[in-house]
């Protein structure tokens, strides 16, 4: 525990949440196809841990240009909202991108990580 600010330290790698992502991405394509509007564009590679590249990484109650005091879950553009968690209920907060090479910033998605350990599909925040 990071006694100075009362918070749980993350145990959660990067690798943890690039193989969380290619698991929410299989389990549901429609993460990927709802950004291109179409059912091939980048669905293999988003499929690959090693096409995602963590950005950043941050407190989301802390002084980024990211931090909100909620942060929403994914949910289709035109479907409705699945929830939100609050700033404090979370131990940290990433952006990862899907090979910037090829889909420059396009693809990219927050992951939250609660303060219990577990990993959420954050919204959308791609070009």
């Amino acid at each position: 525990m990071d006694f100075a600010k009362g918070r749980v330290m993350s145990k959660i790698t990067t690798a943890d949440c690039k193989k969380f992502l290619v698991a929410e991405v299989t389990k549901n394509p429609d993460i990927i196809h709802d950004v291109f509007g179409d059912r091939s564009t980048a669905i293999k590679e988003a499929q690959i841990e090693k096409k995602w590249c963590r950005e950043t990484k941050f407190d989301p109650c802390g002084t980024s240009d990211y931090a909100q005091d909620y942060y929403s879950i994914w949910a289709p553009r035109s479907g409705i909202s699945r929830g939100a968690i609050a700033n404090k209920d979370l131990a940290a907060v990433r952006i990862f991108c899907l090979d910037s090479d090829q889909f420059d910033s396009a693809v990219m998605f927050m992951v939250l990580e609660d303060k219990k350990g577990q990993l959420h599909l954050g919204e959308y925040v791609g070009d």
